[in-house]
């Protein structure tokens, strides 16, 4: 007789899909920044300026949407994303001044966006015990395919219909199909009877398929939110993922731009965060997989180090195929950050309270976001001729000089 699906992996089916929506609005405005800058005639920093509004906006709201996740649960706090994200992208079709801009990307998609990769990890921690980095895996992926996707569509829609088109259009889209996969989402395995996926007293002959809880109120392992920030390695954790974010965004938002800069067609460069999209998939479900048989902690520090040397790399490189090249290789180590960052937070904080510690710790990543997007473009404008070279070098090689904290990176309580 054929054993019935476990429901964790329609959760990962939904979170998947949720991601690739959400990431391919946020990665998109790597595509619109040059566009958006010349049809309304403002500086590059100054529209720049509208992500990093963005990336505070979701850190502050990804605080709230884990503990709202803890409470309410993902398809309550999902949905909202959805809606918030979908409105957001159509009303900025809709702008005539700069403000506008900002005040969108803060408060619509940047509350959107942030709807998506906490409360998500949260909930697929909650219902897998074992395959957890595979369950990962899949979620960060679909920030993958978000980039391979979006970024050459919103490239074509902007070139032949403009701006204001492609804001339109990617909006009613993602509101639509965010808003119905977020009704699939449960809070955890207790809600419908179940343990997570792989837990040793609820296996039914080895089937895969969780038995019934005997009770849903049991207290979940791990720190509190308050015990997590007294540890050495949360503040570890939250100061590389600061870092890293400010290399990451530096380069993310302005490597079509660039490229463009340098005689890449406008049609073509988007292909490189496509490229970064396509090995991003490849190394959240190769480090993803890895790591639950070598551990989160090593490859991190091994994704971290490749990562920082590649951006130095880009400063010299002048043709496509090496920029595809360089797309490759930050799109691999990307992807394994991202979930192996996820993986040592629920290694060493436990799930109790995930959802507010990892929240916190995506804060930190997201004001080190707010920090590239906006240097990149400042080092750009203030450098003759105008040039991101500098930049890449700095965020480069202050990203390699923080790989010192891995030194720091102990489980709570190990000696």
């Amino acid at each position: 007789m054929r054993r019935p699906l476990f429901y964790g992996w329609v959760i990962v089916a939904a979170a998947f899909a949720v991601s690739v929506l959400g990431y391919g609005v946020q990665y998109s405005f790597g595509v619109f920044l040059k566009p958006l800058a010349l049809d309304f005639q403002w500086s590059r920093a100054a529209t720049a300026g509208a992500f990093a509004a963005f990336t505070i906006g979701r850190g502050v709201y990804g605080i709230v949407m884990g503990a709202m996740t803890d409470r309410y649960g993902p398809r309550v706090v999902v949905g909202a994303g959805a809606l918030l994200m979908g409105m957001g992208m159509m009303l900025t079709a809709a702008i005539s001044e700069l403000w506008h801009l900002y005040l969108i990307y803060a408060f619509l998609i940047g509350g959107g966006v942030a709807a998506v990769y906490v409360p998500l990890t949260a909930t697929l921690s909650r219902w897998f015990h074992t395959r957890l980095g595979l369950a990962l895996g899949f979620l960060n992926a679909g920030a993958g395919v978000g980039m391979v996707a979006m970024s050459p569509l919103v490239g074509v829609l902007t070139s032949f219909y403009g701006v204001r088109t492609g804001y339109l259009a990617i909006g009613g889209a993602v509101l639509i199909l965010a808003l119905l996969c977020a009704q699939v989402l449960r809070k955890e395995p207790a809600a419908m009877g179940l343990q997570p996926y792989g837990y040793p007293a609820a296996l039914e002959r080895g089937s895969g398929q969780a038995k019934p809880s005997p009770g849903q109120n049991e207290e979940l392992p791990g720190l509190t939110f308050k015990q997590a920030l007294g540890t050495r390695s949360f503040q570890a954790l939250a100061v590389i993922a600061f870092m890293f974010d400010v290399c990451l965004f530096t380069v993310l938002i302005n490597i079509v731009a660039h490229a463009t800069d340098l005689g890449i067609s406008p049609l073509a460069a988007p292909t490189i965060l496509s490229v970064v999209g396509g090995f991003f998939i490849v190394g959240v479900l190769v480090v993803g997989n890895a790591s639950d048989r070598l551990g989160h902690t090593k490859l991190l520090a091994f994704c971290i180090l490749l990562q920082a040397a590649s951006v130095l790399w880009l400063t010299s490189l002048k043709s496509f195929g090496l920029f595809c090249l360089f797309g490759a290789l930050l799109g691999f180590c990307y992807g394994g950050i991202r979930v192996t960052l996820a993986g040592v937070s629920a290694h060493f904080f436990g799930t109790r309270c995930l959802g507010p510690i990892f929240g916190t710790i995506i804060a930190s990543a997201l004001v080190g976001a707010a920090v590239g997007s906006v240097l990149g473009n400042v080092v750009y404008e203030l450098t003759r001729p105008h040039s991101y070279t500098l930049a890449f070098w700095m965020v480069g090689g202050a990203l390699l000089a923080s790989s010192v904290l891995f030194l720091a990176l102990r489980k709570p309580g190990a000696a």
